[in-house]
Protein backbone atom coordinates (compact mmCIF):
# COMPACT_ATOMS: atom_id res chain seq x y z
CA UNK A 1 0.00 0.00 0.00
CA UNK A 2 3.12 2.36 -0.71
CA UNK A 3 1.14 4.46 -3.00
CA UNK A 4 -1.84 4.47 -0.62
CA UNK A 5 -0.34 5.66 2.36
CA UNK A 6 1.99 8.50 0.45
CA UNK A 7 -1.08 9.69 -0.84
CA UNK A 8 -2.31 9.75 2.42
CA UNK A 9 1.00 11.86 3.51
CA UNK A 10 0.11 14.20 0.88
CA UNK A 11 -3.54 14.54 2.67
CA UNK A 12 -2.06 15.24 5.63
CA UNK A 13 0.38 17.51 4.50
CA UNK A 14 -2.16 20.27 2.35
CA UNK A 15 -4.04 19.92 6.40
CA UNK A 16 -0.95 20.64 8.43
CA UNK A 17 -1.22 24.11 5.58
CA UNK A 18 -4.28 24.62 5.69
CA UNK A 19 -3.80 25.47 9.35
CA UNK A 20 -1.01 26.97 9.34
CA UNK A 21 0.26 24.62 11.90
CA UNK A 22 3.32 25.57 13.75
CA UNK A 23 4.57 21.64 14.40
CA UNK A 24 3.85 18.10 13.15
CA UNK A 25 3.73 15.75 15.01
CA UNK A 26 3.35 12.16 14.17
CA UNK A 27 3.17 9.52 17.44
CA UNK A 28 5.04 6.60 15.84
CA UNK A 29 4.92 3.53 13.62
CA UNK A 30 5.96 5.73 10.66
CA UNK A 31 7.78 3.42 9.02
CA UNK A 32 7.87 -0.69 8.58
CA UNK A 33 10.18 -3.05 7.47
CA UNK A 34 12.78 -5.61 8.21
CA UNK A 35 16.83 -5.37 7.72
CA UNK A 36 16.29 -7.26 4.46
CA UNK A 37 14.52 -4.87 2.92
CA UNK A 38 16.85 -2.02 4.09
CA UNK A 39 16.70 -0.29 -0.05
CA UNK A 40 12.64 0.04 0.36
CA UNK A 41 13.27 1.97 3.72
CA UNK A 42 15.89 3.97 2.42
CA UNK A 43 14.05 4.60 -0.77
CA UNK A 44 10.86 5.82 1.26
CA UNK A 45 12.69 7.99 3.51
CA UNK A 46 13.93 10.02 1.20
CA UNK A 47 10.59 10.34 -0.72
CA UNK A 48 8.77 11.46 3.64
CA UNK A 49 12.34 13.83 3.14
CA UNK A 50 11.42 15.23 0.21
CA UNK A 51 7.94 16.07 1.56
CA UNK A 52 9.07 16.99 4.71
CA UNK A 53 11.50 19.65 3.04
CA UNK A 54 8.54 21.59 1.74
CA UNK A 55 7.23 21.99 5.37
CA UNK A 56 10.39 23.06 6.81
CA UNK A 57 10.89 25.42 4.50
CA UNK A 58 7.65 27.08 5.29
CA UNK A 59 8.57 27.23 9.01
CA UNK A 60 6.53 24.21 10.17
CA UNK A 61 8.36 21.75 12.64
CA UNK A 62 8.44 18.02 12.32
CA UNK A 63 8.37 16.10 15.36
CA UNK A 64 8.43 12.30 14.44
CA UNK A 65 8.70 9.87 17.73
CA UNK A 66 9.40 5.58 16.91
CA UNK A 67 6.62 3.26 17.38
CA UNK A 68 7.29 -0.45 18.22
CA UNK A 69 6.97 -1.04 14.12
CA UNK A 70 9.99 1.33 13.67
CA UNK A 71 13.52 0.05 13.49
CA UNK A 72 15.42 1.92 15.38
CA UNK A 73 18.65 1.83 13.68
CA UNK A 74 16.76 3.05 10.73
CA UNK A 75 15.31 5.75 12.93
CA UNK A 76 19.00 7.33 13.75
CA UNK A 77 20.11 6.42 10.16
CA UNK A 78 16.65 8.82 9.16
CA UNK A 79 17.97 11.50 11.29
CA UNK A 80 21.36 11.80 9.99
CA UNK A 81 20.03 11.89 6.76
CA UNK A 82 18.12 14.68 7.40
CA UNK A 83 20.59 16.91 8.97
CA UNK A 84 23.01 15.80 6.03
CA UNK A 85 20.74 16.12 3.20
CA UNK A 86 18.26 19.16 3.95
CA UNK A 87 20.22 21.14 5.96
CA UNK A 88 17.31 21.69 8.23
CA UNK A 89 18.26 20.32 12.13
CA UNK A 90 16.15 23.16 13.91
CA UNK A 91 13.27 22.53 12.19
CA UNK A 92 13.21 18.27 12.13
CA UNK A 93 13.69 16.27 15.31
CA UNK A 94 13.86 12.67 15.09
CA UNK A 95 13.28 11.36 18.73
CA UNK A 96 15.22 8.38 19.10
CA UNK A 97 15.07 7.63 22.96
CA UNK A 98 13.18 9.70 25.39
CA UNK A 99 13.89 13.35 24.69
CA UNK A 100 12.97 16.82 25.92
CA UNK A 101 12.69 19.77 23.98
CA UNK A 102 11.15 23.07 23.73
CA UNK A 103 9.67 24.29 19.89
CA UNK A 104 8.11 27.64 20.32
CA UNK A 105 8.36 28.35 24.07
CA UNK A 106 6.39 24.40 24.35
CA UNK A 107 8.13 21.70 25.89
CA UNK A 108 7.89 18.42 23.57
CA UNK A 109 8.58 15.27 26.30
CA UNK A 110 9.12 12.49 23.82
CA UNK A 111 9.09 8.68 25.18
CA UNK A 112 9.25 5.80 22.38
CA UNK A 113 8.00 3.00 22.02
CA UNK A 114 9.16 0.93 25.58
CA UNK A 115 10.94 -1.70 24.40
CA UNK A 116 11.94 -4.18 26.42
CA UNK A 117 16.18 -3.14 26.51
CA UNK A 118 14.96 0.46 27.47
CA UNK A 119 12.43 -0.66 30.10
CA UNK A 120 14.82 -3.07 31.76
CA UNK A 121 17.04 0.23 32.42
CA UNK A 122 14.16 1.98 33.58
CA UNK A 123 13.76 -0.59 36.51
CA UNK A 124 14.75 -3.72 38.73
CA UNK A 125 12.92 -5.49 36.06
CA UNK A 126 14.44 -9.05 34.11
CA UNK A 127 12.99 -10.87 31.85
CA UNK A 128 14.95 -14.07 33.19
CA UNK A 129 12.77 -13.46 36.87
CA UNK A 130 9.25 -14.18 35.39
CA UNK A 131 7.37 -16.19 33.62
CA UNK A 132 4.01 -15.65 31.59
CA UNK A 133 3.26 -12.79 29.39
CA UNK A 134 0.55 -11.12 31.87
CA UNK A 135 2.94 -10.97 34.35
CA UNK A 136 6.01 -10.17 32.35
CA UNK A 137 3.76 -7.03 31.08
CA UNK A 138 2.24 -5.86 34.29
CA UNK A 139 6.60 -5.97 35.88
CA UNK A 140 7.58 -3.91 32.79
CA UNK A 141 4.82 -1.50 33.13
CA UNK A 142 5.30 -0.58 36.81
CA UNK A 143 8.91 0.07 35.76
CA UNK A 144 6.96 2.14 33.13
CA UNK A 145 4.81 3.87 35.31
CA UNK A 146 8.09 4.82 38.01
CA UNK A 147 9.70 6.26 34.60
CA UNK A 148 7.05 8.36 33.44
CA UNK A 149 6.23 9.75 37.38
CA UNK A 150 9.79 10.58 37.31
CA UNK A 151 9.47 12.47 34.08
CA UNK A 152 6.49 14.42 35.08
CA UNK A 153 8.51 15.97 38.39
CA UNK A 154 11.25 17.57 35.39
CA UNK A 155 8.59 19.43 33.84
CA UNK A 156 9.08 23.00 33.70
CA UNK A 157 5.12 24.24 35.30
CA UNK A 158 6.16 27.69 33.53
CA UNK A 159 5.55 27.05 30.32
CA UNK A 160 3.41 24.86 28.14
CA UNK A 161 4.49 21.11 27.58
CA UNK A 162 3.18 18.38 25.43
CA UNK A 163 3.76 14.82 26.32
CA UNK A 164 4.34 12.30 23.31
CA UNK A 165 4.39 8.70 23.39
CA UNK A 166 4.33 5.41 21.95
CA UNK A 167 2.30 2.66 23.97
CA UNK A 168 -1.62 1.37 24.82
CA UNK A 169 -3.83 2.78 27.98
CA UNK A 170 -5.62 0.08 29.86
CA UNK A 171 -9.22 0.19 28.40
CA UNK A 172 -8.77 1.56 25.36
CA UNK A 173 -10.74 0.00 22.16
CA UNK A 174 -9.39 -1.27 19.34
CA UNK A 175 -10.78 -0.51 15.90
CA UNK A 176 -13.30 -3.27 14.56
CA UNK A 177 -14.17 -5.08 17.85
CA UNK A 178 -15.69 -4.08 21.79
CA UNK A 179 -12.36 -5.19 23.23
CA UNK A 180 -10.55 -3.48 25.63
CA UNK A 181 -6.74 -3.19 25.48
CA UNK A 182 -5.49 -5.14 28.80
CA UNK A 183 -2.15 -6.62 29.64
CA UNK A 184 -2.85 -9.48 28.07
CA UNK A 185 -1.75 -7.67 24.69
CA UNK A 186 1.25 -5.26 25.86
CA UNK A 187 2.57 -2.91 28.31
CA UNK A 188 0.28 -0.42 28.74
CA UNK A 189 -0.09 2.48 31.08
CA UNK A 190 -3.17 3.33 33.64
CA UNK A 191 -4.57 6.45 32.44
CA UNK A 192 -4.07 7.85 35.90
CA UNK A 193 -0.39 7.76 35.70
CA UNK A 194 0.04 10.10 33.06
CA UNK A 195 1.27 13.03 33.11
CA UNK A 196 -1.20 15.37 35.10
CA UNK A 197 0.99 18.83 34.29
CA UNK A 198 1.02 19.18 31.02
CA UNK A 199 -1.10 21.02 28.47
CA UNK A 200 -1.66 18.01 26.33
CA UNK A 201 -1.13 14.62 25.77
CA UNK A 202 -0.56 13.02 22.28
CA UNK A 203 -0.47 9.07 21.73
CA UNK A 204 0.30 6.50 18.95
CA UNK A 205 -0.12 2.53 18.78
CA UNK A 206 -3.94 2.50 18.73
CA UNK A 207 -5.34 2.94 15.43
CA UNK A 208 -8.74 4.02 16.34
CA UNK A 209 -8.77 7.67 16.62
CA UNK A 210 -10.36 8.19 20.29
CA UNK A 211 -10.07 10.10 23.15
CA UNK A 212 -8.93 9.37 26.72
CA UNK A 213 -11.86 10.60 29.23
CA UNK A 214 -10.53 9.87 32.31
CA UNK A 215 -7.71 11.75 31.85
CA UNK A 216 -7.49 15.40 33.49
CA UNK A 217 -6.15 16.89 30.66
CA UNK A 218 -7.09 16.67 26.87
CA UNK A 219 -5.57 12.84 25.62
CA UNK A 220 -6.09 11.59 22.59
CA UNK A 221 -4.85 9.05 19.92
CA UNK A 222 -4.88 10.32 16.92
CA UNK A 223 -5.02 6.98 15.30
CA UNK A 224 -3.69 5.67 11.93
CA UNK A 225 -4.72 8.42 8.79
CA UNK A 226 -5.48 5.19 6.93
CA UNK A 227 -7.51 2.14 6.96
CA UNK A 228 -5.09 -0.86 6.99
CA UNK A 229 -7.02 -4.05 7.43
CA UNK A 230 -10.75 -5.13 7.22
CA UNK A 231 -11.07 -4.67 10.64
CA UNK A 232 -10.38 -0.48 10.38
CA UNK A 233 -13.02 -0.59 7.45
CA UNK A 234 -16.12 1.32 9.59
CA UNK A 235 -13.22 3.47 11.46
CA UNK A 236 -13.60 7.35 10.20
CA UNK A 237 -9.53 8.76 10.17
CA UNK A 238 -8.79 12.63 11.03
CA UNK A 239 -5.94 14.95 11.22
CA UNK A 240 -6.07 16.12 15.33
CA UNK A 241 -5.83 20.07 15.04
CA UNK A 242 -4.23 21.31 19.00
CA UNK A 243 -3.62 24.73 19.77
CA UNK A 244 -2.08 25.95 22.95
CA UNK A 245 -3.00 29.21 24.75
CA UNK A 246 0.49 30.79 25.42
CA UNK A 247 -1.41 32.43 28.73
CA UNK A 248 -3.78 29.65 30.45
CA UNK A 249 -1.37 26.86 28.67
CA UNK A 250 -5.01 24.94 28.08
CA UNK A 251 -5.08 23.04 24.63
CA UNK A 252 -8.14 22.94 22.38
CA UNK A 253 -8.29 19.70 20.06
CA UNK A 254 -10.15 19.82 16.84
CA UNK A 255 -10.99 16.62 14.56
CA UNK A 256 -10.42 17.31 10.77
CA UNK A 257 -11.10 14.10 8.97
CA UNK A 258 -9.47 13.02 6.24
CA UNK A 259 -10.92 10.62 3.52
CA UNK A 260 -9.43 7.07 3.63
CA UNK A 261 -9.40 4.09 1.27
CA UNK A 262 -11.92 1.96 1.39
CA UNK A 263 -11.71 -1.92 2.43
CA UNK A 264 -14.54 -4.51 1.10
CA UNK A 265 -15.25 -7.89 2.47
CA UNK A 266 -15.66 -10.48 -0.60
CA UNK A 267 -17.52 -13.63 0.05
CA UNK A 268 -17.30 -16.69 -1.47
CA UNK A 269 -18.59 -20.32 -0.69
CA UNK A 270 -16.04 -23.58 -0.41
CA UNK A 271 -17.89 -25.32 -2.82
CA UNK A 272 -17.34 -22.47 -5.20
CA UNK A 273 -13.58 -22.26 -4.46
CA UNK A 274 -13.38 -26.10 -4.99
CA UNK A 275 -15.26 -26.16 -7.94
CA UNK A 276 -12.23 -23.17 -9.08
CA UNK A 277 -9.64 -25.82 -7.84
CA UNK A 278 -10.89 -28.60 -9.38
CA UNK A 279 -11.34 -26.94 -12.71
CA UNK A 280 -7.84 -24.96 -13.11
CA UNK A 281 -5.13 -26.52 -15.20
CA UNK A 282 -2.14 -27.85 -12.33
CA UNK A 283 -3.72 -25.88 -9.88
CA UNK A 284 -0.85 -26.05 -7.39
CA UNK A 285 1.01 -23.74 -10.41
CA UNK A 286 -1.32 -21.69 -11.15
CA UNK A 287 -2.08 -18.11 -10.16
CA UNK A 288 -5.14 -16.16 -10.65
CA UNK A 289 -6.42 -12.42 -10.04
CA UNK A 290 -9.53 -10.84 -8.49
CA UNK A 291 -10.88 -8.11 -10.65
CA UNK A 292 -13.92 -5.94 -9.21
CA UNK A 293 -16.10 -4.12 -11.80
CA UNK A 294 -15.74 -0.09 -11.00
CA UNK A 295 -18.71 1.50 -13.60
CA UNK A 296 -17.20 0.11 -16.43
CA UNK A 297 -13.60 -0.77 -15.66
CA UNK A 298 -12.06 -3.39 -14.51
CA UNK A 299 -9.67 -2.61 -11.35
CA UNK A 300 -7.13 -5.37 -10.34
CA UNK A 301 -7.57 -6.03 -6.68
CA UNK A 302 -4.96 -8.58 -5.95
CA UNK A 303 -2.64 -11.32 -7.37
CA UNK A 304 -2.73 -14.20 -5.23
Amino acid sequence: MTAELFAQVDCVFKTVREQNADVLLVAGDIFEGTKKERDKLLKNSKRLAEKLKDLTEMGCHAVLVPGNHDDREHFAMMKTFLELERGKAERIHVVEGYEKFEINGVQFICLPYPDLERLEAFGKFRSSEIIGKVERNKSLSDDLTGFVGSVSKNIDASKPAVFVTHLQIIGVNYSGTPKEASYNEDISLASNCLPQNVSYIALGHIHKCQQIEKSAVPCWYSGSFDRVDLGEREDEKFVLSVEIDEQTKKATVEKLKIECNQFEEINISAEELLEIAENGAEPKKSYGNLNKKLKTTPTKLCKP
